[in-house]
């Protein structure tokens, strides 16, 4: 069996409420490590996912789920957003990089 295979998770409210919150910093991203990987596989209707909106926001959760991937706890989506962009061009954008 493929272990890089994802499926893509339905959306709902409280995903896109608990994705913003991670964003802003307003919630301890360890109280969500049991489910963070649907949270990471969830695609909001822009197209754009957690690791996107924690770029955007310059999230200080970022830096420590960079961490929990490079350990392959979880792994990231690099999917273009509707607009086209990665979050790697967001960060270039903003120079995050």
């Amino acid at each position: 069996m493929n272990n890089n295979l994802r499926i893509v998770q339905p959306f709902n409210y409280f995903k896109w409420r608990i994705i913003e919150l991670l964003a802003k910093d307003e919630l301890d991203i360890n109280l969500v490590l049991p489910r963070l990987q649907i949270l990471l596989d969830s695609i909001l209707p822009n197209g754009e996912t957690l690791l996107y909106m924690m770029v955007d926001a310059n999230s200080k959760n970022l830096e420590y789920l960079l961490e929990l991937c490079l350990q392959g706890k979880y792994t990231l989506r690099m999917t273009p957003n509707l607009k086209g962009n990665t979050p790697l061009h967001i960060c270039v954008r903003d120079s995050n990089i």
